[in-house]
Order: C-alpha cells, then structure tokens, then sequence
C-alpha cells in the first residue's frame, strides 16, 4: 500500500513540474547584454507608479557598456554618467541633469532607485536593476 502512495505522490509530483509555463524567462548577467535603449516598465514591479507619476514621457535609458555610460530621459529631465561593473554588480556613478523643473515625484524616485541599484540581469527583452535580490527597476528593450 505504501508503494502506491509513493507512486502516485510521484506522478503527481511530476506532472506538476512538467506543467510549468514555458514563458519562465532567463535572466543572464553579461555585460554586453546591458547594450542598447531601455524604457522603464516597473518600479519595485509596479506599473501604477509608472502611470501615475509620469505622462507621456516614460523615462528611457541608453547603455554603451564598452565606455561604461549611461544617458537618457528621466521623465521630465536628459541626464548623463557613467557605470562600474564586475560580474553581476553594478555600480552607477554620479549621474548629471538637466534642471528643468518637475510637476511630479517620479523624476526623484527614478534617480533614487537607479543609484540604489548594486546588480542587473537581463532577459531576451527586459532589464532589472536591484539591491541585492530586490529588483528596484524593470526595463524593456526598445528597438
């Protein structure tokens, strides 16, 4: 009787694991994948942040990892810096705006989450900056 239950507890088992999505994506950590233009998708994962403290202009974010600089928009200002990198970790270097004058907080908690940021990954089309294994932000690949 026990035999079976262990069988059973087995089928199961791996009927389960085989039923995963097949849409599970995987993320790497090379630095050459940091290549190209980024428009942010998420804060902490959450695209109401996004929606409600940006207008039509979602920040973006270009990344030449050969010179180790970053630029783009930030929702309301262009800015400019560099980047260190080691493996999986990054670091992001003093970043220079222009001071235009922001209606909104996003400007400020964009910057403050792209400072915080220690690690990447990077997926076929998305980009996760994080503190650890906290993703602060999500980014899709613009073509």
């Amino acid at each position: 009787m026990n035999i079976c239950k262990i069988v059973v507890s087995i089928f199961i088992f791996s009927t389960l694991v085989s039923c995963r999505p097949a849409t599970e994506q995987t993320f790497t950590s090379k630095a050459e994948d940091l290549q190209g233009q980024w428009k942010l998708t998420g804060i902490f994962q959450d695209t109401s942040i996004i929606d409600s403290e940006f207008d039509e202009k979602k920040p973006v974010i270009t990344i030449d990892y050969t010179k180790h600089q970053i630029h783009g928009f930030s929702g309301c200002n262009s800015f400019s810096g560099g980047f260190e990198l080691e493996n999986d970790s990054i670091k992001i270097l003093p970043i220079t705006a222009t001071q235009i004058g922001c209606m909104k907080d996003g400007e400020s908690i964009f910057f403050k989450q792209l400072n915080r940021a220690n690690r990447f990954q990077v997926g076929k089309d998305s980009l996760k900056m994080l503190a650890r294994d906290t993703v602060l932000l999500s980014f899709s690949k613009e073509r």
